[in-house]
């Protein structure tokens, strides 16, 4: 049984969807337990969205402690702080959760996964190759990820600082990811491994790489037995 009361403390962030899981888009949670007990979260809604939003909805809240809860819930009132403001101020009702995706900061998942990433510098400005005249793409190896950082083996030499973006389609949905390179060790004659941690991560991609890293070790668990 889960401490929903405990957990609401820790809520920041909420994605809105219909019954039928169309994102309708994402809001700020407040609230919390303090002020309306252990079963409701307060959320800031702009009109767009409260236009779309039925009596019952699906909201996925971004715990910081426990990692992602997906719950059916309800509208219990709703309200305007000024009549001239675009956002209301919307009372939910968690009926019940439907998924957990544990947080796995810490938790180094090793793969081997190759894609192709594209190079910034420090301020995201891309950097060129100088003979191809285009931005600079290189061919890498993923070989662990966890949902704060990655490390991946490249031929190509790339500074501390330095920024990666790279489309993570071998997950749930693709998702564009962005990282920045804090370390980097030298394997062998013509290796490079880089540590880096990612940036710029919304919910959505944070419920795509820990849902990956969740989904990788059932996965190993089927192969052991």
């Amino acid at each position: 049984m889960i401490d929903i009361g405990n957990m609401m403390n820790e809520y920041r962030s909420a994605k809105l969807y219909t019954p039928e899981r169309i994102l309708l888009g994402e809001t700020a949670a407040s609230g919390t337990s303090g002020k309306f007990g252990d079963k409701y979260v307060c959320l800031q809604i702009d009109s767009k969205i409260m236009n779309g939003l039925s009596q019952y909805f699906v909201v996925t809240l971004k715990n910081d402690a426990y990692g992602i809860v997906t719950y059916r819930a309800t509208v219990s009132e709703s309200k305007k702080e000024k009549e001239t403001d675009d956002i209301y101020e919307v009372k939910c009702e968690l009926m019940e959760i439907i998924e957990i995706i544990q947080r796995r900061e810490n938790f180094k998942f090793k793969v081997e996964l190759p894609v192709v990433v594209s190079v910034y510098d420090s301020d995201k400005n891309p950097i060129y190759d100088s003979f191809a005249k285009a931005q600079r793409k290189i061919s890498v190896v993923i070989n662990d990820i966890s949902v704060s950082g990655m490390f991946f083996m490249a031929s190509e030499h790339l500074m501390d600082g330095h920024i990666v973006e790279f489309v993570f389609e071998d997950a749930s949905s693709p998702a564009l990811i962005e990282a920045k390179i804090l370390r980097q060790k030298k394997y062998g004659k013509d290796k490079i491994g880089y540590g880096c941690k990612f940036i710029n991560l919304d919910i959505d991609k944070e419920f795509i790489i820990e849902y990956y890293i969740f989904k990788k070790q059932l996965e190993q668990l089927k192969e052991a037995r």
